[in-house]
């Protein structure tokens, strides 16, 4: 039998009226596509046996009193003076079980309800407005169902995406064939419906609604899993050696120490302690134990790198330095022995001696002939793309 909606009825509501569940009046009416949403003067089918409109005992499974909190979520309709309906009803026995009468327990919600609840409201510290949302529903003891999307949308021929993805695939499983998995609702896919309906006895329309979707194996109360998260975001990935400094480091040392290889302290510098961690790490993933962090032992740590760019052009001279040398030179090559954690001393354009310890240390580190002198291959190793003369 056909039934029109009144004002604040939800799903439940009506289920109760006509002895009834939620589910059951989705079957009967695959044209409601998200059951949160129901407006006045809506008619829907109901079962022919309709239950009277009694109100509910106080400790019906349904209406949970004081201190008695709904284990699974149900809808809250929103409630204002004017509303009518089985939801009043419940919401003036639980203000009766909290001591605030609202007068008769008649599904009416009329000035001494309204009364009632600015009432409650008040002894809760909520907006007095005399509107029964979440929050006074909440504070009832009702535990509200948030809405979710529903995972069983209504399709019929022109519909497009990831929804007709989805039901392309479950037709073809079922060995109904709707030609190409292509998120387009055309007429193949729609005879391939068609023939799914009339083998399990359901109207062949072509519309894929509830009874459809169910019919399909799909739980159309359930909502739809999350979709899994992103991927993280490609990183730049530099070459780490003994000797390097700074937040590449500091990445490098936490990752290994959440894989259980002891780096010594997060502090950014690479020494020792941090190299021997590399290098058990490498041997336990089968890489080159070298101590020298690349794209291969980035990637085994876990990171996803970016593709390094090409070389820039070349853009210096590397001119040769010595002790004495002095100039613009000399003041760019003690920034970078300083930057790789060998210091020059102070950064005055003076290849003095300070400087040329630094060197051959930087030199020593790098396997290189250590005489102190700054040619090409030193240059190089500082990380400078040297222009041939």
């Amino acid at each position: 039998m056909n039934y029109v909606v009144k004002p604040g009825e939800t799903l439940m509501d009506i289920a109760c009226m006509f002895n009834t569940t939620v589910e059951e009046l989705l079957m009967l009416n695959p044209q409601i596509t998200d059951p949160m949403c129901l407006f006045p003067g809506q008619v829907i089918c109901v079962p022919t046996q309709p239950c009277s409109m009694q109100p509910m005992h106080p400790m019906h499974p349904h209406m949970p009193m004081e201190g008695q909190m709904m284990a699974q979520g149900q809808p809250c309709p929103v409630l204002r003076q004017g509303s009518q309906g089985p939801s009043v009803v419940h919401l003036q026995q639980l203000l009766t079980s909290h001591g605030f009468s609202p007068g008769a327990i008649d599904g009416i919600f009329g000035p001494r309800t309204h009364a009632a609840v600015v009432a409650f409201q008040g002894s809760r510290g909520l907006v007095q407005d005399g509107v029964v949302g979440v929050k006074t529903w909440t504070a009832l003891g009702v535990n509200c169902m948030t809405p979710q999307p529903s995972p069983c949308p209504t399709l019929r021929q022109g519909a497009t995406g990831p929804s007709v993805v989805q039901l392309q695939q479950l037709l073809t499983s079922h060995g109904f064939s709707p030609g190409a998995i292509d998120g387009i609702f055309g007429p193949r896919t729609e005879a391939a419906v068609i023939a799914f309906q009339g083998s399990r006895g359901l109207v062949q329309d072509g519309v894929v609604g509830v009874r459809t979707w169910t019919a399909l194996g799909v739980n159309c109360m359930t909502p739809p899993p999350p979709p899994p998260p992103p991927p993280p975001p490609p990183q730049n990935c530099p070459t780490l050696r003994q000797g390097s400094r700074g937040p590449s480091v500091v990445q490098l040392q936490q990752l290994l120490t959440a894989r259980g290889f002891n780096p010594g302290a997060a502090d950014g510098i690479f020494g020792p302690r941090t190299e021997a961690a590399v290098i058990a790490f490498q041997r336990s993933s089968g890489l080159t134990p070298d101590g020298i962090v690349g794209i291969r032992t980035w990637t085994a740590l876990g990171v996803t790198c970016t593709t390094p760019p090409p070389p820039p052009p070349p853009s210096h001279t590397c001119p040769t330095l010595r002790m004495g040398s002095r100039g613009a030179s000399v003041k760019e090559l003690q920034s970078l022995l300083k930057a790789q954690g060998f210091s020059p001393g102070n950064i005055d354009g003076i290849f003095g001696s300070r400087t040329q310890a630094a060197v051959i240390a930087f030199q020593k580190s790098r396997g290189l002939v250590q005489d102190g002198i700054v040619g090409i291959r030193t240059w190089t190793a500082l990380g400078v793309n040297c222009r041939k003369n």
